[in-house]
This record gives C-alpha cells, sequence and structure tokens, in this order.
C-alpha cells in the first residue's frame, strides 16, 4: 500500500518522527543519530541530524522534502533507503509510536 492509509485505521498523526542511524557507513555519519520527519499529507521526508540532548529537536538539515510514499516501510528496526543511504529506524516519538500500536491492533 502506497500513501497514508485510508481513514478507518485511526487517528493519523500529521507527522510521523523517528531517532535513526546511519547503516554501513564509516567515518563522518558513523555516530550520528537522525532525525527523520514523515509528512504524512505531503508523503515527503526530512532528515536532520538529531540534537544531542534533545532527540527530537532538528539540528542541521541532512535531506528536505524527499517525496517518500510507502508509509508501511516506518516500523522500529526496519531500514528505510534514501538515494544511496539506508538509514535504520530505532525509536518513534509518543504520538508516532501511539499510531503504529494503534495500526497493529486493526
Amino acid at each position: 500500500m502506497d500513501g497514508p492509509p485510508s481513514e478507518g485505521n485511526g487517528n493519523i498523526p500529521s507527522q510521523m518522527k523517528f531517532i535513526a542511524v546511519m547503516e554501513g557507513v564509516k567515518g563522518l555519519f558513523e555516530d550520528i543519530n537522525f532525525l527523520i520527519t514523515f509528512h504524512v499529507d505531503k508523503e515527503k521526508l526530512d532528515i536532520t541530524e538529531a540534537v544531542k540532548d534533545q532527540k527530537w529537536c532538528s539540528g542541521r538539515t541532512f535531506l528536505k522534502g524527499i517525496k517518500y510514499n510507502s508509509m508501511d516501510k516506518y516500523k522500529i528496526g526496519s531500514i528505510l533507503r534514501v538515494y544511496r543511504w539506508d538509514f535504520r529506524l530505532l525509536e518513534a516519538d509518543d504520538i508516532t509510536r501511539q499510531y503504529l500500536l494503534s495500526k497493529q491492533q486493526l
């Protein structure tokens, strides 16, 4: 299923936020946590550095406004392929986590 799920799937948040790390890299990006924000209505995502002491706050922009419409890939532990980079989703914010749990119960 591509795009946002139908309205029958519970309360869809306007944004889904995840903390992620880049897989398979050495050097510059190796120890950076990223904040991935999926804008559900626009089907676009932004990737920024996660601020160290405030992980749900955006730091420097890595990629912005990337068209990415496959919501089924947004699960803790899954890997998102964005261009040549793989991001492993480690954690979701409270709103996103609640939405994902409600989706599993359907």
